[in-house]
């Protein structure tokens, strides 16, 4: 059994620790202190903030950087958690639900029915219940009572949100013809 001292960061390998349980709890102090740093969803921030994010000769990225201030005027960052693309996706969909009615109608039966599609598709009801549940019920909340804090704050709970996550990553594969390797 190896063991481990950590300085600065780094790890050496030393007699009488497990390298694996090491490299395990620096893993997790990394994650809490990247969740304490970071929300899942951040506040609205002008574009124009990732400015000073880059040197000022780096004239590639502040050349997108202006393009992006051109057709959009705000953003909102995602905690870079490897669901970031989903949640972000979620998140301004649901937003847009918010503003059309209809659409959200349209929306609420069609993850209604997908359910059963994923049933079709192999997934057991174990797999899918849980996840969906919390689909419709946030859709129905947000169809009563349209805020964007409620929304927040739905995004923001990390149990919650990553429901929401794997119902849309359950999804996904769904809308690829069979065969399509993802």
């Amino acid at each position: 059994m190896e063991q481990v001292e950590e300085t600065n960061g780094l790890f050496k390998v030393a007699s009488g620790q497990n390298i694996d349980e090491a490299i395990l709890a620096q893993t997790d102090r990394i994650e809490k202190e990247i969740a304490a740093t970071q929300p899942l969803i951040g506040d609205l921030e002008r574009i124009s903030s990732l400015h000073a994010e880059y040197v000022p000769e780096d004239t590639v990225y502040q050349g997108k950087i202006s393009h992006l201030e051109s057709v959009y005027s705000v953003m909102r960052r995602t905690r870079g958690d490897g669901n970031c693309f989903f949640r972000a996706f979620g998140f301004a969909h649901f937003e847009r639900l918010m503003m059309d009615k209809e659409e959200m109608r349209r929306f609420k039966e069609a993850a209604a029915k997908y359910r059963d599609t994923l049933f079709e598709l192999g997934y057991t009801q174990f797999t899918v219940e849980d996840f969906h549940d919390v689909m419709i019920e946030t859709l129905d909340n947000l169809e009563k009572k349209p805020s964007i804090d409620e929304l927040l704050a739905t995004f923001r709970d990390q149990g919650l949100s990553d429901y929401l996550v794997v119902f849309l990553r359950l999804v996904l594969p769904g809308h690829f013809p069979p065969g399509v390797l993802l």
